[in-house]
């Protein structure tokens, strides 16, 4: 797995279409930048350090900076490929115990059969790096931007995480609820350890971490959009048990309280 910057430009260094007509043997390299790769026919194996991964049409695979990038079998003949290099984030991880602020998590290997978006932002970005349009850079960006995120969704919305996209469907139609971690799973009818384990795969934080930093992001909007709404009445409407809850919630993760929130953010607009 990797963490990958989605808030900074990237800069993609080359992209381009390939066609091993004969088969050939993934290149034994480390590469200084990150290589994506789109399977549009035939299949492939790569190994990158000691993972082998087996790759099908519709299938992405992210060769992550810095890592051994090497291949022991042909590919299928006639196997084509989308690939862009993308130079390498300061912000980019390649490890597990990094905090994932401003960074989408990506798996190796991701399923995109069922995506038509991951393809076409391939195209686009091979298209629009061989071309002199107006803003190339700016626009590759904001398209790999996409693709990145539209990987990330295709992640969410395969295998067990159909089970995460229930939980958050729940705490969305619940708006005034704080759910404890055993509760959600009872509804999911899972274990309260598995759901757990399978949150944190997903977000790389605990489900409780999750759950509260997303009430919060909601309490600051209203905060500022709704500045004669009473505290005691957005600590209702997002579960907390009183203003005091959410005082002590909110400062915590804040540093000030919602009303000194508040009364920063309408300075700063004046």
């Amino acid at each position: 797995m990797g963490l990958y910057n989605i808030r900074n430009e990237r800069v993609v260094l080359s992209a381009g279409q390939c066609l091993f007509s004969s088969g050939i043997i993934h290149p034994n390299r480390i590469m200084q930048e990150h290589d994506l790769v789109y399977i549009l026919e035939g299949s492939w194996e790569i190994w990158q350090n000691d993972s082998r991964y087996v790759l099908f049409p519709g299938d992405v695979i992210i060769l992550h900076a810095n890592q051994h990038h090497f291949g022991l079998l042909p590919c299928e003949p006639r196997t084509r490929t989308l690939f862009i290099h993308v130079k390498n984030d300061s912000d980019d991880f390649f490890q597990d115990d990094i905090p994932a602020s401003n960074h989408v998590l990506l798996n190796t290997v991701i399923h995109c059969q069922f995506s038509d978006d991951i393809k076409k932002y391939f195209k686009i970005i091979v298209q629009l790096f061989e071309s002199e349009s107006f803003m190339k850079q700016e626009s590759i960006s904001c398209f790999l931007r996409l693709l990145l995120i539209g990987l990330a969704d295709c992640k969410m919305n395969s295998g067990h995480s159909r089970l995460i996209q229930k939980a958050l469907m729940i705490m969305q139609n619940n708006p005034d609820k704080i759910f404890k971690s055993e509760e959600m799973a009872s509804l999911l009818y899972v274990s309260a350890r598995t759901f757990r384990n399978r949150f944190k795969d997903a977000f790389r934080k605990s489900f409780t971490q999750y759950q509260m930093e997303a009430k919060l992001e909601k309490v600051c909007l209203i905060l500022k959009t709704y500045p004669e709404m009473r505290i005691k009445e957005i600590a209702a409407n997002f579960g907390f048990y009183d203003e005091f809850h959410l005082s002590k919630v909110f400062k915590r993760y804040y540093g000030v309280s919602p009303s000194q929130y508040r009364k920063d953010s309408t300075a700063k607009e004046q």
